[in-house]
């Protein structure tokens, strides 16, 4: 008798535990944004507080991968490689040179930046509005 009960809990458990244990193998994962700061944090926590009221929570629905050059040009094109070689799904710059270091790393990554003038700055050749599309 005792060996019957010893049977039935263990395959109780292992009927508990098995899906568990699925689940514990099935990773989510996070969608991730490259961050390429030239040195103008306050922008990047600015983004990053509009992407939490999107209800986007850092570490639960998304996931960045900051780099910033503190103010220094000479390494945003580092920056920029190092980004692209992680392959993020989109990667956020907010001013022209890590904006050129970018596209020059990359043609297959989502760039998305805030420019006043991103012809004058020699980052894109034409502009299209969402009414235009």
């Amino acid at each position: 008798m005792s060996s019957r009960r010893e049977f039935i809990t263990l395959l109780g458990c292992a009927a508990v535990a098995a899906p568990l244990a699925a689940q514990a193998q099935q990773r989510t994962i996070l969608p991730q944004v490259g961050i390429l700061d030239p040195g103008i944090p306050q922008h990047f926590d600015a983004f990053r507080r509009g992407m939490r009221d999107l209800r986007y929570v850092e570490g639960k629905s998304i996931s960045y991968i900051y780099r910033t050059a503190a103010g220094r040009a000479g390494p945003v094109s580092q920056f920029a490689s190092e980004l692209v070689a992680l392959n993020p799904d989109v990667i956020v710059a907010a001013s022209p040179v890590p904006v050129r270091a970018l596209k020059e790393a990359t043609s297959t990554i989502p760039i998305v930046f805030v420019l006043a003038d991103a012809i004058t700055a020699g980052v894109v050749s034409i502009l299209h509005t969402l009414a235009e599309t």
